[in-house]
C-alpha cells in the first residue's frame, strides 16, 4: 500500500491526467449492456398482435413435413411403465414422509424409481423415491389419433398441443398442426389440463409478433390450464435452418416479443427447449420471469440439474402410453 501511495504521489499530475479516462471506461463497462437492454426493450414494445392474422400465409404441416422435424436427440431408451402389483395387507406399498411427500416402498424395501403402473394408474417417482405430482404428454400430428379417455383412465394429467410453427427452410412458412382442435376439444373433455407450443423460426420481432398472433388467433379465447410455450430448437437440417445462426441475443429478445404478446391476449406464457439449448443458445436470466419446459432425456431416471429453475420436466420421447400408438413424449411436473 505504502509503495502503491508513494508512485501516487510521484506521478499525481498523470493520475488526474487519466482519472477521467478511467472513469468513462468503468462507466461504459457498467452502463452500455444496461442502455443496450433498455433499447431492445423499448424495440420490442413496437410490436403487437397482428389483427389482419388472416392475411398470412398458412399451411397444413403435412404440407411442409420435411421442414417440422427438429434435431433433438433420442431418449437413450425406451420409458415403458413397470406394472407395480401390490398385495393386500403390504406393510410395504405407499408411505407419506414427514414433509408429505408420497413414495412407494417394494417389498425388498427399495424405493420405485422411473414410470410406474400402479392399480391402474400411471405415476412417475423421480430420483430420490417421491412421486412427481403428475404426467402428462405434449403431441403433435405424428401421434396420429389419441384416445383421451384411455389417456386420462391411466392416470396422464396434462398434454401440451403443437398449435403450430414455422417450417425451418429459408422461406419461413407458417403452419398449423392439423389435429390441434380436435385434440383441444376432446382432451378437454376427458378432463385434462391443456396447454399450448409454438415451433419457432422466426428470425427477427416481426416474425415473433406474427408467431404469437398466429397462435393466439388459433385458440379464438379458449382458456387453457398451461401456458403457450414459445419452442426454440434448431431445426432437423443444422445448420441450415433459418433460425440457426441466430446469437444468443437474437434468439432471446425473439422469444421474449412472443412471450409478452402471448400474455398481452391473456395467457400465460412460457419457453420449451432441450437443457443445453436453454443454457448455450438463450439468455436464461431474461426469461427466468416465463414458465420452463425443459427436455433432458437422462438414463436411469436421473433428474437434471441445470443450475436455474424449469417447471415441467420432458424426461423421454419415446414413451409408451395406452391411448397412443407408437412412442410419446412424457414430461413430469415436480
Amino acid at each position: 500500500m505504502k509503495k502503491i501511495l508513494r508512485y501516487l504521489a510521484r506521478h499525481e499530475k498523470a493520475v488526474l491526467l487519466w482519472l477521467p479516462c478511467l472513469a468513462l471506461a468503468l462507466a461504459s463497462v457498467l452502463l452500455v449492456p444496461q442502455i443496450m437492454q433498455i433499447a431492445a426493450a423499448r424495440k420490442a414494445e413496437r410490436y403487437d398482435l397482428i389483427e389482419n392474422i388472416e392475411e398470412l400465409p398458412v399451411v397444413d404441416a403435412r404440407e411442409i413435413a420435411d421442414e417440422v422435424k427438429t434435431g433433438q436427440e433420442l431418449a437413450p431408451a425406451e420409458a415403458i411403465p413397470e406394472v407395480i402389483e401390490t398385495p393386500p395387507l403390504s406393510p410395504f406399498g405407499w408411505k407419506t414422509t414427514d414433509d408429505g411427500k408420497r413414495i412407494y416402498f417394494r417389498e425388498d424395501g427399495t424405493l420405485l424409481r422411473g414410470l410406474k403402473y400402479i392399480d391402474n394408474h400411471i405415476y412417475y417417482f423421480l430420483e430420490d423415491g417421491v412421486c412427481a405430482s403428475s404426467v402428462g404428454v405434449d403431441v403433435s400430428f405424428y401421434n396420429g389419433s389419441v384416445n383421451w379417455k384411455a389417456l386420462k383412465k391411466a392416470g396422464i394429467d396434462f398434454v401440451i398441443l403443437r398449435i403450430g410453427g414455422r417450417g425451418w427452410g429459408q422461406g419461413g412458412t407458417l403452419y398449423d398442426d392439423w389435429c390441434f382442435f380436435s385434440s383441444l376439444n376432446s382432451a378437454k373433455a376427458a378432463g385434462l389440463k391443456v396447454g399450448a407450443y409454438f415451433y419457432s423460426a422466426a428470425t427477427n420481432l416481426a416474425e415473433a409478433a406474427q408467431e404469437a398472433s398466429l397462435a393466439v388467433n388459433r385458440l379464438h379465447g379458449t382458456a387453457l390450464e398451461l401456458p403457450i410455450f414459445f419452442d426454440s430448437e434448431f431445426s432437423g437440417n443444422y445448420p441450415n435452418g433459418r433460425a440457426d445462426p441466430l446469437s444468443m441475443a437474437q434468439r432471446t429478445e425473439i422469444a421474449k416479443v412472443f412471450c409478452r404478446l402471448v400474455e398481452k391476449a391473456g395467457y400465460e406464457a412460457g419457453i420449451y427447449s432441450s437443457e443445453s439449448f436453454l443454457t448455450d443458445e438463450l439468455f436464461f436470466d431474461a426469461l427466468a420471469d416465463y414458465q420452463i419446459w425443459m427436455a433432458n432425456y437422462t438414463e436411469d431416471d436421473q433428474i437434471p440439474t441445470p443450475g436455474h429453475r424449469y417447471d415441467i420436466w420432458q424426461f423421454t420421447d419415446r414413451g409408451r402410453l395406452p391411448g397412443i400408438s407408437g412412442s410419446c413424449d412424457i414430461n413430469v411436473i415436480f
